[in-house]
């Protein structure tokens, strides 16, 4: 890599298109609340999703960067993820909707997400997390899943990254540590790659490349 990590926050208040693709991992909680309430896709889940299509044409117009939105929206979805008071079928069916939709359209874009979590998360919510970033279209990479050894583990996210895809590496605890050796390993160019060691509460996600800064 050919920069130095930078820390950076989500900015939700900012007049700009990169906060605006996200008000759909932002207002998370409450696009759930009305899917629920409904059981079944409301208005307000079909606006989000309209608003992202056209967002993201004018990205293409004007030509906008966005390989810091792949780390952004990761880390957004975490935090999100993180302050749920229910997990259930229209927590995944809407994970699977509009926020699926904007990292794919990430990556048709040249921006695949390497999103690395180092945080002590409970068991509950590590079982959210981790079936909820597979629902939004990552592969998701833990050896508290299955146990994998870290050979495992880099075997899969090195197969991950030849075919682009999204990736989440997360330990739940201190049981395992590879953390060293996913951070370490090569990266592919088209990867944005992200590092969160802190607690949700805090704003702050480390940027460990930009996808093409190679």
């Amino acid at each position: 890599m050919n920069q130095e990590p930078v820390l950076v926050g989500v900015d939700l208040k900012s007049k700009s298109t990169a906060a605006d693709l996200l008000d759909c991992i932002a207002g998370f909680p409450l696009l759930i609340d009305g899917i629920r309430k409904n059981e079944a896709i409301d208005e307000a889940t079909r606006l989000a999703i309209t608003d992202l299509i056209n967002l993201f044409r004018t990205v293409d117009e004007q030509g906008e960067d966005v390989r810091l939105l792949g780390a952004l929206a990761a880390d957004l979805l975490y935090i999100r993820i993180s302050e749920l008071r229910d997990f259930d079928r229209w927590t995944r069916v809407y994970a699977a909707m509009a926020p699926q939709l904007l990292f794919d359209q990430l990556r048709v874009r040249g921006v695949s997400t390497f999103y690395i979590l180092d945080n002590a998360i409970r068991e509950d919510r590590f079982d959210a997390l981790a079936k909820l970033f597979s629902d939004a279209g990552f592969l998701v990479v833990s050896p508290n899943l299955d146990g994998a050894t870290k050979a495992e583990v880099l075997d899969r996210i090195d197969g991950a990254q030849i075919l682009r895809k999204h990736i989440l590496y997360v330990e739940r605890d201190a049981s395992v540590n590879y953390l060293d050796a996913v951070r370490g390993m090569p990266k592919r160019p088209w990867y944005t790659v992200a590092l969160r060691n802190q607690v949700p509460t805090l704003n702050s996600v480390e940027i460990l490349q930009l996808a093409g800064s190679r």
